[in-house]
């Protein structure tokens, strides 16, 4: 059976990262996010595609906190 690990499940790795590691206090970069998503999952997306899931999560009513 082929895993479905790498990137179909990114958003869902993202989310969970972002549950796990970041709050208000604790913000989290797109880099800190790929670092964890490599280090924990052995998922390697480019910084766009983090990006972009960022933002599917946004869409989806997932309140995500920006900074800038």
């Amino acid at each position: 059976m082929e895993s479905f690990e790498p990137k179909k499940l990114a958003l869902i790795r993202i989310w969970q990262i972002l549950k796990d590691y970041s709050d208000y206090d604790h913000p989290l970069t797109q880099e800190d996010i790929s670092k964890h998503l490599e280090n924990e999952y052995g998922i390697v997306i480019e910084r766009k595609a983090i990006s972009r899931n960022l933002s599917l999560l946004k869409e989806a009513g997932i309140e995500i906190e920006s900074r800038r």
